[in-house]
This record gives C-alpha cells, sequence and structure tokens, in this order.
C-alpha cells in the first residue's frame, strides 16, 4: 500500500524541518509521497521545503483553512492511503509500521487516529495526556457505539482515500475549530473509524501554552459537540498560534 503523507502549513517556518525528517526518517518509508500544502504563509516556510527537501512536492493553497489546505493536498496525492500531519508534529520512527499494522489488524475501517504526545511540567504532562489518550479513547467509543459520530484528530489520522472520494473529500466551511470532528462524523457513514491511544504523535505545546490549557480544554470538547448536533463549530473565529 501507498501511502501520502498530507501537511498543511501555515507559517511554520520554526518546525516544518524537524516534521518533514521525521517522515523521512520512518522505517518502511520506501515509496511514501509527501506533500507540503503553503497554506498562505507569509514567513520562509515555502523557501524552507525548496531549498533542503527537494523531493516533498509543495502546492500553494491561498484561502486560509485546514480545510482548504487538506482538500488541495488530497486533490494532487496518488496514494490509496492518506496520512494527514500537522507541521508542528514529530512521528515516532515505527510509525508507518503501526500504521501499516492497525490497517491490518482493522480492515472494515475507513480512517484511524490517535492522540498526541506532549512534554510539559511532570503534572502537567499528567493531566494533559490523560485527557487525550484516555478521555477522547472513551468518547470516541461512545460515538461508535451509537453511532453518531467518531473522533479523529486532524494531525494525526490516516484516511483510506476510497472513503475520502465517496464523501466528496473535506468540507471548508470549516476553517479550523470542529473540523476534524466534521469529517470524522461524514466518515462513519461510510464505515468505522478508529480512535486507538497507542498510535501517537509527538506535538509541540504552542497552542496549549499560547491558548491556555483549561481554556483549550473546554473549547475543542464545546466545538465538536456543536459540530456533531449542528454541523457548524461553536466559536466563529481562530487565531493562529506560531
Amino acid at each position: 500500500m501507498r501511502f501520502s503523507f498530507i501537511i498543511p502549513a501555515h507559517n511554520e517556518e520554526k518546525y516544518i524541518s524537524f516534521c518533514l525528517k521525521s517522515i523521512f526518517e520512518l522505517d518502511g518509508f520506501g515509496e511514501s509521497e509527501i506533500i507540503v500544502v503553503d497554506n498562505a504563509s507569509e514567513d520562509n516556510t515555502d523557501g524552507i521545503v525548496r531549498e533542503n527537501f527537494p523531493q516533498v512536492k509543495l502546492i500553494q493553497e491561498v484561502r486560509k483553512g485546514t480545510g482548504w489546505a487538506r482538500q488541495a493536498g488530497f486533490s494532487v496525492s496518488k496514494g490509496e492511503i492518506l496520512a494527514f500531519i500537522d507541521a508542528d508534529n514529530v512521528l515516532p520512527k515505527n510509525w508507518l509500521k503501526q500504521a501499516e499494522e492497525i490497517l491490518l489488524k482493522y480492515p472494515n475501517g475507513v480512517a484511524y487516529s490517535g492522540p498526541y504526545d506532549f512534554k510539559f511540567g511532570e503534572i502537567s504532562t499528567f493531566l494533559i495526556n490523560f485527557y487525550y489518550i484516555f478521555m477522547m479513547t472513551f468518547i470516541s467509543g461512545i460515538f461508535n457505539f451509537f453511532g453518531v459520530a467518531a473522533t479523529l484528530l486532524g494531525g494525526n489520522m490516516i484516511i483510506k482515500r476510497y472513503a475520502l472520494e465517496k464523501i466528496g473529500g473535506f468540507d471548508t466551511h470549516i476553517t479550523f475549530w470542529g473540523d476534524d470532528t466534521l469529517i470524522a462524523k461524514r466518515l462513519r457513514k461510510v464505515g468505522p473509524v478508529y480512535f486507538l491511544r497507542s498510535f501517537r504523535a509527538e506535538s509541540s505545546t504552542r497552542r496549549l501554552a499560547g491558548g491556555g490549557m483549561f481554556k483549550l480544554a473546554f473549547l475543542y470538547p464545546i466545538n465538536a459537540l456543536w459540530v456533531i448536533l449542528f454541523n457548524k463549530p461553536f466559536t466563529k473565529s481562530s487565531k493562529a498560534i506560531r
């Protein structure tokens, strides 16, 4: 199976190199392709990718928003398995092997995701990882049991091409809050969506540090709930934290 890694990037000059290096160093990378979508960046994201990673397919999407960027990457990708990774994430070396094992273990699934690993102080790290790893796994189980929705984290998810094509790709009217909840909800109508707590990616702490841990612990769930109920987020706008 061929993977296409799709990375939306808005002003990611501080992080994009670490993300791309981690993907190229994955065990079993082989014939996978990497697509970086420069999403209206105003810094040197474009230049860093061009100069240091010539084997990466770099495209432009001037309409700002994760939905627009992921859709643009999807439209030029070739792989049957689409891996959507945030530009400030770093993947462990066994991520790809783990993804292949998950696909074999749950062949009926159409999309798969897992939590982020954050590195704070000891207590903060425990609380944050408890929320992401245990609470989101629990919530995902409830969603799937009742068939009302599913859980995906947009910066660490894989989607089968045929499933994404079947639902017409990403809905671009949501630019940030709840975007991954909406795609999970729509994919759930095609087949099972799995959230696996062992399928992790290391993420920067910028959103938690810049937005406040407790504030975000409220905003992410409330926006997910609003998308599930009303197909639109509770929060109308978002600010890029870099």
